[in-house]
């Protein structure tokens, strides 16, 4: 199967604002995650890269990289030759980097969500808390801010959502179980202490996880066909009030002319 390579266009541009107002949303976007990797780091120290609500952080933060990247080659001209037909080229042709773009924005939202719902009701109760304000920042920022970021810039690209992306989604969820047993088995280390492989409720947990990260994913689409809805909208109206105008403006112009005739010449 041919992997079909997306342009710098499709990940760099948006429908609804310009390019330039994506490129700075993903600086801003770049640096919000770099803090909260650095947070992480800061109040979790090794435990950071073993639970899997902090690797999603760091998952997104990858995707913030490659999307600034994107943006980036796009708008920045010293990438190009001076000739317009080489820029339009470079920007439409096939990209590597756009294509990870693309597929870290699609995994990276939908395991957002998962991370966020199994976070506050089941890790928060006993996560660690030595640090004070900095933790709650931290979770706030990590399992609440980073997810309506993701959000919005999913909201304003041209990125489309859709069932394939389980297989990334449940690779990426499998790996990580087998990871977490392979801990327990090999350490006898809890990652999560509300998560015990003796205990029957766990059981039903780790196999609720695949469905749930099917519904999260398809909780995703629905936000995707809500977004393209008000683009479309927006996008007619917008055409219908351009048309609506012009005939108006042509209209008056003829009048004008009959009226006028002097003015014409």
């Amino acid at each position: 199967m041919k992997i079909m390579y997306p342009s710098l266009g499709e990940i760099a541009t948006s429908p609804l604002v310009k390019h330039e107002v994506l490129f700075i949303m993903r600086i801003v976007s770049f640096l919000f995650h770099m803090v909260v990797v650095i947070l992480g780091i800061y109040t979790r120290k090794f435990f950071f890269f073993i639970q899997l609500t902090n690797l999603t952080n760091i998952l997104s933060f990858l995707y913030s990289i490659f999307a600034l990247i994107s943006s980036y080659q796009f708008t920045m001209p010293k990438f190009y030759e001076t000739t317009t037909l080489t820029k339009v080229y470079l920007r439409q042709k096939p990209s590597l980097v756009a294509y990870i773009t693309q597929q870290l924005q699609r995994l990276s939202t939908t395991m957002h969500f998962v991370v966020t719902f199994v976070f506050w009701p089941f890790v928060w109760p006993t996560a660690n808390k030595d640090h004070g304000m900095v933790d709650i920042v931290y979770f706030v920022s990590a399992h609440g801010l980073t997810l309506a970021m993701l959000l919005i810039e999913g909201f304003v690209s041209k990125v489309q959502y859709n069932w394939s992306n389980l297989i990334l989604c449940y690779t990426y969820g499998i790996v990580y179980c087998i990871f977490g047993i392979c801990v327990f088995e090999f350490t006898g280390y809890d990652i999560y202490t509300f998560f015990d492989l003796r205990v029957k409720s766990s059981i039903f947990i780790l196999i609720g996880i695949l469905p749930f990260i099917a519904a999260m994913n398809g909780f995703v689409i629905l936000l995707q066909k809500l977004r393209d809805f008000v683009i479309v909208e927006l996008v007619n109206s917008k055409s219908s009030k351009d048309k609506v105008t012009k005939r108006v403006s042509k209209k008056t112009k003829v009048r004008e002319e009959k009226s006028y005739p002097e003015n014409s010449f």
